[in-house]
């Protein structure tokens, strides 16, 4: 329950930091108060304080988590083994040598300044919280439900630490993509393959996303996407043998490599299309397309592309924009009713599917029992 707790904490500041901006924006500038340091003049903003606070509790509870995350001890052997031999793992001469450089350079750079392997946790969790953060303060136009969704990547990335990096960088592209900033976009996608290369789907899916296509480019998509149904085994065995090809190895049999068909993600990919379907024109009108195109493709993924081999690390890169998706095409309904009714089915559909079940019950598939490093003996 205390996932659930900490969601519950960071909601309820993201719903005060609306009020407190709006007042911030007033003429008068009340809840700024400004130090002056010599020269020097800072500016304290009420909402800047709301932000910290979320990122600090964040970074508290992924960072001094202990045993939580399937490959947490993984991690932590390879943070103690580069304290010890920081230039043997920095020119990969170790049995790490599959984990991409970023990596093992962030290993390097953190043990240089404490040998305590929590320190990997601290900032490999202080990387994901900010670089989220950051971008759903500057283009969410609803933090509370950005926020809620974010929360569950956050929870997600104690599993795969690497590719939770790959995610945050690849998240906070999305803007450049969205206003056509290639070298910073292309930049930060370079950088997040430093530490998870299958991110690199990510820039071919924002470049795709800009494009302006006829109606009937759109339909021959979903019909196109649909027929690969029939060919999943064939296109299964291309795609592993090109890009995993251990794992048609003999010992490598039994484990199960595909993804599943979601339910809660189709609906919430549905919804999500059926209202951008709905405002089309608006988006087209006023040259942001690239919002509706990412809304359809993300569609096309979770349903017709499910069954690829390692769906579930590709699909995060893909689901966790909906943080940002999802309150910019509420946002175009005009009808303040109609948008709470939507949030409020969406919020409900994921909590009671996809959030509670994992955070409360600790399903094995999403994250096991929080502990911290608090709390040892």
């Amino acid at each position: 329950m205390i996932y659930l707790a900490v969601l519950a904490v960071i909601i309820g500041i993201g719903i005060g930091i609306i009020p407190v901006q709006k007042y911030e924006n007033l003429k008068d500038g009340r809840l700024v108060k400004t130090v002056t340091i010599g020269k020097i003049s800072i500016h304290f903003r009420l909402s800047s304080i709301l932000w910290f606070t979320i990122f600090l509790i964040l970074l508290l509870f992924g960072g001094l988590r202990y045993g939580v995350g399937t490959d947490f001890f993984s991690y932590t052997e390879l943070f103690e083994q580069v304290s010890y031999q920081p230039a043997a793992y920095l020119f990969h001469t170790s049995r790490f040598s599959y984990m991409e450089w970023g990596y093992i350079f962030l290993n390097v750079v953190v043990s240089l300044l404490s040998k305590n392997p929590q320190a990997i946790m601290l900032v490999t969790s202080g990387i994901i919280a900010i670089l989220f953060l950051y971008r759903i303060r500057k283009s969410s136009p609803f933090y509370p439900f950005s926020l809620y969704l974010f929360f569950t990547y956050f929870i997600w990335a104690f599993n795969g630490i690497r590719q939770g990096i790959a995610m945050a960088i690849a998240f906070f592209a999305y803007e450049y993509a969205k206003q056509k900033k290639w070298i910073k976009c292309a930049v930060l996608i370079l950088t997040a393959a430093l530490f998870h290369k299958t991110v690199l789907i990510m820039f071919l899916l924002y470049l795709v996303c800009q494009l302006t296509y006829p109606v009937y480019i759109y339909i021959v998509a979903i019909a196109g996407s649909a027929v690969t149904l029939l060919f999943q085994k064939p296109i299964s065995y291309f795609l592993i043998k090109a890009f995993y090809p251990i794992y048609l190895e003999e010992q490598y049999a039994s484990l199960n490599i595909f993804g599943k068909f979601s339910e809660v993600q189709f609906i919430v990919s549905f919804g999500a299309l059926l209202i951008a379907i709905r405002y089309y024109k608006k988006w087209k009108d006023s040259k942001q397309i690239f919002v509706f195109n990412l809304t359809l493709v993300l569609f096309i993924c979770n349903t017709f592309f499910f069954w690829i081999p390692f769906w579930d690390r590709l699909q995060v890169y893909f689901n966790c924009l909906y943080a940002l998706l999802i309150p910019q095409l509420i946002t175009q309904e005009s009808n303040k009713k109609i948008r709470f009714l939507i949030y409020l089915f969406i919020w409900g559909l994921l909590l009671t599917f996809f959030i509670i079940p994992p955070l409360a019950f600790h399903q094995e598939s999403m994250i096991n029992y929080y502990s911290s490093i608090l709390f040892l003996n």
